[in-house]
């Protein structure tokens, strides 16, 4: 059976665990876990524990510590920037660009966004973040963080390699230095000029995708695989 990975926030150093009743229950009912099977939990930042199950109660399941190590973060930063798309395409495109090595993900309402950026809209991304990283292995899980302005964006990059796409540029190439790299994905209506200037004035490099015009929630899946593949999978 595949060991089951959760995100906890609050790892206690301990050496036995009892997990909340919400976690408890996923473990119990969803994932019918029972005493004695194996399961990973995160914190999120590099913290990790591998423990078995010592009693698989719905409401308060119990846990032995075997091993606790600390992860170090990636080191290169793939930080993707998401102009902020509605409802369940930005939820894949986060859920995808998790899944793909991000390691952050900063939400952007462009000039032609088609949804207003809210608290309660970040936060739920965020969970969409988490739970991304359960399933694929992640152990740092991104910040997903909203920028005011496309300026504000370009002056947290700082000295990272900054790739925009946009159709009609050249195609995003085969290789690419592997280093800090911040990824601009666009609305479903492009960049606007005035934008475009603001990566041009920041030093971005502009390439698109080929000749199709891929949907706002799958451009960041094709673009992540080709850096990572650029960068040998690493």
């Amino acid at each position: 059976m595949t060991t089951v990975r959760l995100f906890v926030e609050e790892l206690a150093d301990t050496q036995t665990l009892t997990l909340d009743k919400e976690r408890s229950h996923y473990l119990c009912r969803v994932r019918r876990v029972q005493a004695g099977a194996s399961v990973e939990l995160f914190n999120g930042a590099g913290s990790v524990i591998h423990a078995n199950v010592l009693e698989a109660d719905k409401r308060a399941t119990k846990l032995a510590v075997i091993d606790r190590h600390e992860v170090p973060p990636p080191d290169v930063q793939l930080v993707v920037l998401l102009s902020l798309i509605k409802g369940d395409a930005a939820d894949r495109a986060v859920q995808k660009s998790v899944e793909l090595g991000a390691s952050g993900i900063k939400i952007l309402n462009s000039a032609r966004s088609n949804v207003q950026h809210t608290n309660k809209r970040l936060e739920h991304l965020r969970r969409v973040a988490i739970s991304a990283s359960e399933q694929c292995g992640q152990n740092h899980v991104p910040d997903v963080v909203a920028c005011t302005s496309l300026g504000q964006a370009m002056t947290l990059a700082g000295p990272m390699q900054v790739l925009c796409l946009q159709p009609g540029h050249a195609p995003l190439p085969n290789q690419l230095p592997r280093r800090d790299t911040l990824l601009a994905i666009g609305p479903e209506g492009g960049w606007t000029e005035s934008e475009l200037h603001t990566f041009e004035r920041a030093g971005a490099e502009l390439f698109s995708l080929g000749n199709l015009i891929l949907r706002a929630e799958t451009a960041p899946l094709a673009a992540l695989a080709a850096i990572r593949s650029a960068w040998g999978w690493r």
